[in-house]
């Protein structure tokens, strides 16, 4: 537990606002979600959105050591520059969202010729012919031969009695048929090679039921995600059994995330689970009763913020903190006031993006420069807004490294 006093004096010699993350906590949180890994046999291949930070990439691969497999990126100009910058370290690159355009596929063919392995996702024919036509149209010019590797990405939505979709719209892959059509597809195809299959159970990793805001969900959410669980095993299953019934040997089947990690980890279908966030442990996954209950991780990632006025005596004006996460609109979005404790975001004015005001207990403790320690709801969409991240330990500054944003890098 970071108290005030100790947050402050880090934050002394610090231009704030500004972003700290604990390593002793970043480093346990990622032994917690590495060793669920090695026990359940499965690797672990990280997000990288969520965490936008070159070096906490370099340093969660020291420390998941064998378990760490490969990353999953946003965008294929994103795997472009991990690629280059290490490639050794950042290979093995699942590009999370299908690519659509002609400088994707440029970028994407520049890869090839780099050597990268990186797997493209799909979800229709559409995307497998796109594809090929692309490569075709390279491979006719230049007579070399080219593929690229592709993972199908399958809808793990649960939708009971036909009536109701509970999940994201991402894949429209909902039946084996449709499966089949894409993979069939792809094995068609001489310039794609189907390598991996990714299910990933939003309804699940996405819904928080320990919500402190909405209380009266909660029970209903965790009978959503207990009967989701059910059908996103049965259907994972499915697909499985399809793959060993056309001998297909896959390099992956993906799932998984920071809200289902467990889950995903004891799914006999899976072979590797994506997560990004548990490393920094950003406040939107407390509301999950399974991470409440067993305390895997821990909070690591916290931003300070300055008092620039006092109204009054039973308020601080602190400047900038408009840092709401994307998603349905509700109060969870907002950070939470982490240090100190006793104040309050006025809910007439919220979190503004010149300015945060505060009711206190007592205005008159803090004066002009005083630090307020927030937690971002989400790990990492936050990172836009800073170009540096204060990396301390045992209560010392160790490191500032820049974020994606500071290196005038935006993939997003």
């Amino acid at each position: 537990m970071h108290s005030y006093n100790v947050l402050k004096r880090l934050a002394q010699n610090v231009a704030v606002p500004a972003m700290f993350v604990d390593l002793d906590v970043f480093d346990a949180n990622v032994h917690a979600l590495a060793k669920i890994c090695r026990d359940s046999g499965k690797t672990w291949r990280p997000a990288t959105k969520s965490l936008r930070v070159p070096a906490l990439f370099k340093r969660l691969q020291k420390i998941a050591g064998e378990t760490q497999k490969g990353w999953m990126c946003f965008s294929i100009f994103e795997a472009s520059y991990l690629h280059a910058q290490d490639p050794k370290i950042f290979n093995d690159l699942l590009i999370a969202y299908p690519i659509s355009t002609e400088p994707e596929y440029e970028e994407a063919f520049k890869l090839l010729e780099r050597g990268c392995n990186f797997h493209l996702m799909i979800d229709s024919p559409a995307h497998v012919n796109e594809l090929s036509a692309f490569l075709r149209k390279k491979s006719t010019n230049d007579k070399r031969s080219f593929h690229f590797q592709v993972c199908i990405d399958v809808d793990m939505s649960w939708r009971p009695l036909g009536l109701f979709h509970l999940g994201v719209y991402r894949s429209p892959v909902r039946t084996i048929a449709q499966f089949k059509e894409i993979f069939l597809e792809a094995q068609k195809s001489d310039f794609v090679l189907l390598t991996g299959v990714m299910g990933y159970e939003a309804q699940i990793a996405g819904l928080p039921d320990c919500n402190r805001f909405n209380r009266w969900q909660n029970p209903i959410k965790s009978l959503i995600r207990s009967f989701s669980k059910k059908h996103v095993l049965r259907w994972r299953a499915e697909i499985a059994r399809f793959l060993d019934t056309y001998k297909a040997r896959l390099r992956f089947f993906n799932g998984g995330g920071t809200g289902s990690f467990e889950f995903a980890a004891h799914d006999p279908s899976l072979s590797e689970i994506t997560a990004g966030s548990g490393p920094l442990q950003s406040q939107l996954f407390d509301y999950y009763c399974e991470n409440t209950a067993k305390k895997i991780l821990r909070p690591a990632l916290f931003f300070a913020l300055p008092v620039c006025r006092i109204p009054d005596h039973k308020r601080v004006t602190l400047k900038s903190g408009g840092f709401v996460a994307s998603g349905e609109v509700a109060p969870d979005r907002y950070p939470s006031l982490y240090r100190p404790e006793n104040g309050r975001i006025i809910g007439s004015e919220g979190v503004g993006e010149v300015q945060t005001p505060l009711c206190v207990p007592d205005s008159s403790i803090y004066k002009l420069g005083d630090p307020f320690f927030f937690r971002p709801a989400k790990a990492g969409e936050i990172a836009e807004h800073f170009n540096h991240y204060v990396l301390f330990r045992d209560q010392k500054v160790e490191e500032i490294v820049p974020t994606y944003r500071g290196l005038g890098l935006n993939f997003f």
